[in-house]
């Protein structure tokens, strides 16, 4: 019989724990709509083998990544990039990055797509979200992309970005009578309305309102960008 002491456990503790540490999951999801047979080709953030994957015309695929990191450390950023080829030609068509990155908690982690950029005549819908995981050990699966079209030419490759910061904000459009619409990159979609004018003490608050969030302006009526800002990247996320 093993007599377990107290160094021991935490031995046993520290090698078990170390194995994963802060390794963040995440199951990619990629839809081929297009007639070109293609390939994924992922190298992940610290080390570990490259991924590679085929994707016929007209199939769907879903990836599993992980960041690979047992660092314990907080505060980090871990980019695993991608490349699509075609399979028959080897010329590149798609490139882009998945993000992950840990807060200043264990269970606040992220997981989010990045800087995909295609080839002339492609185009590509990404769908990820910018929110943590705020629970221990759940595997990200919003991060999908839907490629459709035909290819003119090959991509010319670029430098990846490598800092981590998530872009929620996708589009958005206001009306001459100022109504303002916003799509963010979880696939959501939302209207927001200039309510009547709030008056407090000497400040005049402009609320827009989708009747479930309202947001203040104070004194002036919004322009776009402004919307975009307050509005748009608060309510979709970005960070």
């Amino acid at each position: 019989m093993i007599k377990i002491t107290p160094l021991l456990l935490l031995s046993i503790c520290c090698s078990s724990a170390s194995s994963w540490a802060y390794n963040i999951e995440t199951n990619l999801g990629i839809e081929n709509k297009t007639n070109v047979s293609m390939v994924m080709i992922i190298d992940p953030a610290n080390g570990q083998k490259q991924i590679t994957e085929q994707l016929p015309p007209h199939s769907n695929k879903v990836i599993h990544i992980e960041s690979g990191d047992n660092s314990w450390k907080l505060y980090q950023t871990a980019i695993a990039s991608f490349k699509m080829k075609g399979k028959n030609n080897d010329k590149l068509y798609i490139q882009g990055q998945v993000v992950n990155y840990v807060w200043g908690s264990e269970f606040r982690t992220y997981s989010y797509l990045n800087a995909i950029t295609a080839a002339k005549g492609l185009s590509v819908n990404p769908t990820y979200s910018c929110n943590m995981n705020d629970q221990w050990n759940r595997i990200f699966d919003k991060n999908k992309f839907v490629i459709d079209g035909t290819p003119d030419k090959e991509l010319q490759a670029t430098d990846l970005p490598k800092e981590a910061s998530c872009k929620g904000l996708i589009s958005s459009r206001l009306s001459d009578s100022n109504i303002y619409t916003v799509t963010c990159s979880d696939g959501r979609n939302s209207t927001f309305c200039q309510q009547i004018p709030i008056h407090d003490g000497d400040k005049v608050l402009w609320p827009y309102d989708n009747g479930q969030v309202s947001f203040n302006f104070t004194n002036h009526l919004p322009n776009q960008q402004e919307l975009d800002t307050v509005v748009g990247n608060t309510y979709c996320g970005s960070w």
